[in-house]
């Protein structure tokens, strides 16, 4: 057993070695060895054992956390003090773990890292094909509006034409692969950016659900109420927030 397969376990380790509940954002500064946290340097964490023992970048160190949590090893709990806070726990499952370490089998953590984009011999036929549907994106934007994967992730930074791959994705289902657009979800963070792709793919005689997260979320709650809360509630408007504040 190598160590690299196991050093989950110390994300382990750690969240057992707090003096008090810790959300991921501190549990990562932790790890880290980040003295600039101020519950760090309050607390003297940096005092602890495992303070800085996990040379991760915070992306890689979140991703371990949550599959962790996935695999039922550490938990969301409530704070005791604010039941609407939560805190990670080390459940049952995990101290187990920490005595006897097996989740490296199950390819823990890096081993769904994305694999690189490839462009295909094929894929440039069919690029050339559709020269007249894909003509203004690069090679790694057209592979994205047309791959027939079940998920695809894309990396960009801001401007780049996510937004546009998103809606030029939602045509091509609907126009070239028979998707019927009620079918079909689209979210965005902002309703700004919700505005404009529904903008975008009523142009192009696509209608299709587009929300905002908060929208989306609202809905499922509004539909599901009974279920969820077994009692009638409302979402606060900025309005209701304000009128309370005062």
């Amino acid at each position: 057993m190598h160590k690299k397969e196991t050093e989950y376990v110390n994300i382990l380790n750690a969240l057992r070695e707090m003096p008090f509940s810790v959300g991921k954002k501190l549990l990562i500064d932790f790890l880290r060895g980040e003295n600039g946290n101020d519950s760090v340097k309050r607390n003297r964490l940096d005092k602890l054992a495992l303070f800085g023992s996990m040379a991760y970048t915070e992306n890689e160190l979140e991703s371990l956390i949550e599959n962790l949590i996935a695999n039922g090893m550490m938990e969301y709990v409530p704070l005791n003090v604010n039941r609407f806070l939560k805190v990670l726990s080390l459940t049952q499952k995990g101290e187990i773990e920490i005595e006897n370490p097996t989740l490296y089998t199950k390819k823990l953590g890096f081993a769904s890292k994305p694999s690189a984009t490839e462009i295909t011999e094929q894929d440039k036929k069919f690029f050339s094909e559709f020269e007249f549907f894909l003509g203004k994106y690069d090679d790694f934007q057209k592979k994205a509006v047309i791959s027939p994967k079940e998920k695809i992730l894309c990396i960009a930074g801001a401007g780049s034409g996510k937004t546009s791959v998103l809606t030029k994705r939602i045509e091509f289902l609907s126009r070239f692969r028979s998707v019927d657009t009620a079918n079909i979800l689209a979210i965005t963070f902002t309703r700004k950016a919700r505005a404009e792709m529904e903008s975008r793919l009523l142009k192009a005689g696509c209608e299709t659900n587009v929300e905002t997260f908060n929208s989306f979320c609202e809905k499922i709650l509004r539909k599901h109420n009974d279920t969820a809360y077994q009692k009638n509630f409302r979402v606060m408007s900025y309005r209701d927030k304000i009128r309370l504040m005062n």
